[in-house]
């Protein structure tokens, strides 16, 4: 019987991982916001990908959308690359290392959000 309850519990913790899977939100996250070299090392399956130009070192995954309704928690539609989901953030220490919390226009023009990019170069 303690097999079946390993067994269980098992299950139960996989079911969880893959629900969560899809927000996926943070400096580390792979839905949005956490590092990357490729495509793949986003979520795919939730529409992500790898933005790697010079506002993104060491790459970032995003998520494309034309409102915040297409964003998960803890991101934001913004005016960026044609419309993309980013790491909202407050200040600084809420982004990751060479990133720095900057205001952008939204996507849906309704006003400007915090998220998290690189400082653009003089």
């Amino acid at each position: 019987m303690a097999g079946f309850h390993a067994l269980a519990l098992v299950f139960g913790v996989l079911v969880l991982h893959a629900a969560c899977k899809g927000d996926d939100v943070g400096k580390d996250g792979t839905t949005v916001g956490g590092p990357c070299a490729f495509s793949n090392e986003c979520d795919e399956d939730d529409g992500s990908f790898c933005l790697s130009d010079e506002s993104f070192p060491q790459g970032t995954c995003g998520k494309r959308c034309a409102t915040q309704e297409q964003c998960p928690a803890g991101s934001a539609c913004v005016n960026k690359n044609s419309g993309v989901c980013l790491l909202s953030c407050s200040g600084g220490g809420d982004c990751r290392e060479n990133y720095a919390c900057q205001s952008l226009e939204n996507q849906d023009g309704t006003g400007q959000s915090s998220v998290c990019m690189a400082l653009p170069n003089p």
